[in-house]
C-alpha cells in the first residue's frame, strides 16, 4: 500500500526548503548591497542618479546594486519600451549610466544556480532631447532583445562593452559618435558600420564577433586596434584609408574579397600579415614582419610605393596572375617564378631591374602605357619566358602607336614575338593604326598560314567569336569601302 504520508511530509519539505531558498536570494540581492537602492530618484518608470546638484543633471541607472557570494550584480525591472525624456525631476538627463539596463538573474544553468546575465525584456529605448551625451560601460550589456535605439545626434560617447551581446541590435547612428569603447558593440547584430570622420578612438574587440556587410572607417582614425575589426567581413570591398598608419594583428579580413589600401605618403605599419584577399590595390608602402599578400591573385600597385619591404615577393607570391605596377622603379627579383599571365606597367613606370620577371612562364600579355620606353637594366628582365622555334618571347607585348617602332627596336622588348600598338582597332590586323588594303592582306595569309608574327588578332576577330574566318574577311573589306567613301 502506497505510503500518502511519506509522499504528503516530502512535499512540504521541498516547498520549505524552496522557500528559504527564495528567501536568501531576496537577502543576498538586498543585504549584500552598500546602501540598497542604488538611485536617487524614480521618474515615469526610470531610475535616476544625481551627478550634480549644481548644475541639475542626471543619468539613467540600475535599481540596485548587490554583491552575493562575492559576485556584484545588478538588477531592475525595466522591460518593453523606454522612453527617457529630456528632464527628469527638474534634472537634465545626460546620459545613461553605467550598468543602467544590465539585468542578473538567479536560475539554473546545466543543474546548477548561478547569476546569469540577461535581459529579454527591454525591446526599445527612446531618448527625447539634447542633453544626452554619453553611454556608459555596460549600459545595455545583454540586453538581447533591444531592437531600436533612438539616441539625439549630442551622443559622442559609447562606454566599454555597451551594447555587447545585443544581438538584436542591427542598427546603430554612429554620425557623431567620438569614442567607442573596448568590445562596445561585440556580439551585437550590427552588420552595418559607418565610423565618422569626427570619431577619433575606438577600442580593442569593438565589433568583435559581428558579420559585417558594409565598412566605412573615417578620417578621424590613425590605428587600428587589436581585434577592432576581428569579425566576419562578408563585404566585396574594404578600403583602408590614407589615415591609418598602423595595423595591429588579428585584425583579419579573410573573407573581403577586395582591399584598397589608399594612396599615401606615410607608410602603413602591420605587425602581422593581414590582408587575406585575392584584389589588392597597395597605394603606399606598408611594413610587415610577413608577407601580408600571400592569398592574392590579382594585386595593382600605386605609384606612391617606393619600396617593397619584402612585401610581394617571388617566392610567397606564386598565386598572382594578374599585376599592374606603377612604381617609378620597379626592383630587382620582383615577381619571376610565378604564374602571372598579364602584366601591366603604369604611366609612372621608368625602369624595370634586372630579372624582375624572370622565368613567369605562364605571362601571355605586357601593357606599357610608361610616356617613353620603359628602360631596362639589362636584357635578363624577361629572362626565361617560353619561346617561339625563333627564339623570340610567345607574350605579345602591347605598346602605344606613338612608340611601337622605338619598342621594336629595344632590347628587351624587340625580343616578343608580337608587338602590338593600343587602343586596339577593329580591323587593324597589322597593327599600323589604319585600316587599308594591307590589314585585309594581313588577315588572309593568317587564314592560310596561321602565321602570327606581325598579325594582330584581337584586331581581326572583327565579330569577337574567337576565331578568324571568311566572316571576319568581309567585315574588314565593309570597313576598307567605307573608309575610302569618307
Amino acid at each position: 500500500m502506497p505510503n500518502f504520508a511519506g509522499q504528503k511530509e516530502n512535499i512540504k519539505i521541498r516547498l520549505i526548503m524552496k522557500g528559504k531558498l527564495l528567501l536568501l536570494m531576496l537577502f543576498l540581492s538586498i543585504a549584500g548591497t552598500q546602501r540598497g537602492m542604488a538611485y536617487s530618484f524614480a521618474f515615469e518608470g526610470v531610475y535616476y542618479n544625481i551627478v550634480s546638484e549644481d548644475d541639475k543633471t542626471c543619468e539613467v541607472t540600475y535599481m540596485r546594486k548587490g554583491t552575493p557570494n562575492g559576485t556584484t550584480v545588478y538588477q531592475s525591472d525595466y522591460s518593453g519600451v523606454i522612453t527617457i525624456p529630456r528632464t527628469a525631476n527638474g534634472y537634465k538627463v545626460i546620459g545613461i549610466g553605467e550598468h543602467a539596463f544590465e539585468q542578473w538573474t538567479w536560475k539554473t544553468v546545466n543543474g546548477t544556480y548561478q547569476w546569469v546575465i540577461e535581459n529579454a525584456d527591454i525591446t526599445a529605448v527612446t531618448v527625447s532631447g539634447r542633453n544626452l551625451s554619453y553611454i556608459g560601460s555596460r549600459a545595455f550589456y545583454g540586453c538581447k532583445a533591444l531592437a531600436t535605439i533612438e539616441l539625439p545626434t549630442t551622443v559622442t560617447s559609447i562606454g566599454n562593452e555597451a551594447f555587447m551581446y545585443c544581438s538584436a541590435l542591427k542598427t546603430y547612428d554612429f554620425s557623431n559618435i567620438e569614442t567607442i569603447g573596448v568590445g562596445a558593440f561585440a556580439y551585437s547584430g550590427l552588420t552595418e558600420i559607418d565610423i565618422p570622420d569626427g570619431c577619433t578612438s575606438v577600442g580593442a574587440s569593438a565589433f568583435k564577433g559581428l558579420t559585417i556587410k558594409k565598412l566605412h572607417i573615417g578620417e578621424g582614425l590613425t590605428t587600428i586596434n587589436y581585434l577592432t575589426l576581428y569579425a566576419t567581413l562578408s563585404m566585396d570591398t574594404l578600403v583602408i584609408p590614407a589615415n591609418i598608419q598602423s595595423i595591429s594583428s588579428q585584425s583579419s579580413v579573410r573573407s573581403v574579397k577586395s582591399l584598397k589600401v589608399e594612396d599615401s605618403d606615410v607608410a602603413l605599419s602591420v605587425t602581422k600579415p593581414w590582408f587575406k584577399s585575392a584584389n589588392i590595390y597597395m597605394g603606399r608602402n606598408i611594413t610587415c614582419s610577413a608577407d601580408p599578400f600571400e592569398d592574392a591573385t590579382n594585386v595593382t600597385i600605386g605609384n606612391h610605393v617606393t619600396s617593397l619591404n619584402n612585401i610581394l615577393t617571388y617566392s610567397k607570391n606564386p598565386a598572382i596572375t594578374t599585376l599592374t605596377t606603377d612604381m617609378t622603379s620597379v626592383p630587382d627579383n620582383f615577381l619571376g617564378r610565378t604564374t602571372i599571365t598579364t602584366l601591366t606597367f603604369g604611366e609612372h613606370v621608368n625602369n624595370i631591374a634586372a630579372e624582375a620577371f624572370a622565368d613567369c612562364t605562364g605571362l601571355k600579355d605586357v601593357w606599357c602605357y610608361a610616356p617613353a620606353v620603359i628602360a631596362t637594366e639589362d636584357e635578363y628582365t624577361f629572362d626565361g619566358l617560353p619561346e617561339d622555334e625563333s627564339g623570340y618571347y610567345k607574350a605579345t607585348l602591347h605598346v602605344s602607336l606613338e612608340l611601337l617602332d622605338e619598342y621594336k627596336r629595344t632590347a628587351p622588348w624587340k625580343y616578343f614575338f608580337k608587338i602590338q600598338a593600343y587602343p586596339s582597332m577593329l580591323g587593324d590586323a597589322n597593327g599600323d593604326g589604319r585600316i587599308s588594303l594591307a590589314d585585309l592582306t594581313a588577315t588572309i595569309n593568317y587564314k592560310k598560314t596561321g602565321i602570327e608574327r606581325g598579325f594582330f588578332f584581337a584586331n581581326a576577330d572583327i565579330d569577337g567569336n574567337e576565331q578568324i574566318d571568311e566572316e571576319d574577311i568581309r567585315l574588314i573589306v565593309d570597313m576598307i569601302l567605307q573608309s575610302v567613301e569618307e
